[in-house]
């Protein structure tokens, strides 16, 4: 206050040493009140909001104008003391941009009239301009049985800090469920296996939300069910087939059933086999020892691991048998008499049938007999013909036996 008593003691000096001076000074009766001009006090109150590489300030006007009207105000930015931006008003508000997100200013406003500036007003609070965090980074969900763990990397934040994440899980375009986190995971339960959903991630700091991630896909699944085995003895020499059905792939498809062979009720592995897709469903296995009892166990596998085992199913692999022996044909008039005796191979499986049938000529279909002789007639005197007898049990048919006499008149046979 003493500097402007003494300003304005200085004006009045002024102005009566020019009236004093002057011839207009002494005309009498002159009663005029000389007027003093002077810069303005400083503005009050500032307010401070920060925004995106900028500070928004508003401020009261100073009581004490000098004088004369305001016509700008100066408003500046400081950072450790230093001026890094002014900006100047007209109005009582203004806005400081080109700031530095993340750094700390306080502003400062002077007041100008048409005498000069006013001194600056006290500091403003700290402010640090901000932006909205960024997208979150290396975003991965990770299936499980029924749900989905999410995990992801911090965005940048400049300015303010993250203080939260939202989360939400997708069907489509709907969303399924929405999670507030302020780590960087998060977990979703309760979800439909082999359904594919996708996920996204969005960061906020404390006053803004930033842009979502980009989805990503993923499918809840866990390892496959049980297998449902079957098997049984092919036609083959000692060949057993097996077939399997899975009723729950676990939300993945399977990529292989694994069998595991073990002799008898042991649990030595004998051989395992694996079906690959596309699946057929049967797996043959050959080159077993006949007559062992066997057990079969499968399970299967996706990309969620392995699943629990089938139960055992066993089996015998068995064999057809030798061919018969001592086949001896005899002719007769428009017929033959064939007549032979077992296998003499040992063999689990009895013979069942005999087949026997002409080969390399025209003759009667293949006949079935349990007998170890038959009489085929209506045949054309003549002519050659080869008999071939076959033994047949359940497990496939033997190799054939014919005739060993050779050509035979009346009807002509050969070998």
């Amino acid at each position: 206050m003493t500097n402007r008593l003494g300003a304005y003691t200085l004006s009045l000096l002024v102005l009566f040493g020019a009236v004093g001076c002057g011839d207009e000074a002494s005309v009498p009766g002159d009663n005029r009140v000389p007027v003093a001009f002077d810069r303005p006090d400083a503005p009050t109150k500032l307010v401070v909001t920060p925004g995106n590489s900028q500070v928004t300030v508003s401020w009261t006007p100073p009581a004490y104008y000098g004088g004369k009207s305001i016509t700008s105000y100066a408003v500046r930015a400081l950072e450790g003391g230093t001026v890094r931006k002014t900006e100047t008003s007209t109005t009582t508000s203004a806005t400081v941009t080109g700031l530095t997100n993340g750094t700390s200013y306080v502003i400062t406003v002077a007041a100008i009239n048409e005498v000069g500036e006013s001194e600056a007003s006290e500091v403003s609070a700290a402010v640090m301009p901000y932006d909205r965090p960024g997208a979150p980074r290396a975003v991965t969900a990770t299936p499980g049985d029924r749900e989905v763990t999410v995990t992801w990397t911090e965005p940048e934040a400049p300015g303010l800090a993250i203080s939260g994440y939202t989360v939400q899980l997708l069907s489509g375009e709907t969303v399924v469920a929405t999670q507030t986190v302020t780590g960087t995971s998060a977990t979703f339960s309760e979800l439909t296996n082999g359904t594919r959903y996708s996920v996204t991630v969005a960061a906020s700091n404390a006053v803004l939300a930033g842009p979502a991630s980009a989805p990503v896909a993923v499918t809840p699944r866990t390892v496959p069910g049980y297998p449902t085995l079957d098997a049984r003895r092919g036609d083959a020499p000692a060949l057993i087939i097996l077939s399997t059905s899975i009723a729950d792939d676990g939300g993945s498809p399977v990529k292989e059933v694994l069998v595991t062979i073990r002799e008898g009720m042991t649990e030595t592995v004998v051989r395992t086999a694996s079906l690959f897709p596309p699946f057929t469903r049967s797996l043959s296995i050959s080159t077993l020892p006949i007559d062992k009892l066997y057990s079969f166990q499968a399970v299967a596998r996706n990309d969620a691991g392995v699943g629990p085992p089938s139960a055992r199913v066993f089996e015998i692999p068995r064999s057809p048998p030798s061919p018969p022996t001592n086949l001896v044909v005899t002719p007769g008039d428009g017929r033959v008499h064939a007549r032979w005796q077992p296998p003499t191979e040992p063999n689990a499986l009895p013979v069942q049938i005999y087949r026997v049938s002409f080969r390399d000529a025209g003759g009667p279909e293949p006949i079935d007999t349990t007998e170890l002789n038959i009489t085929i007639t209506g045949l054309t005197n003549g002519e050659s013909y080869r008999v071939v007898v076959e033994a047949v049990n359940e497990a496939g048919i033997s190799d054939p036996v014919w005739d060993p006499d050779g050509v035979v008149p009346g009807p002509t046979l050969t070998r």
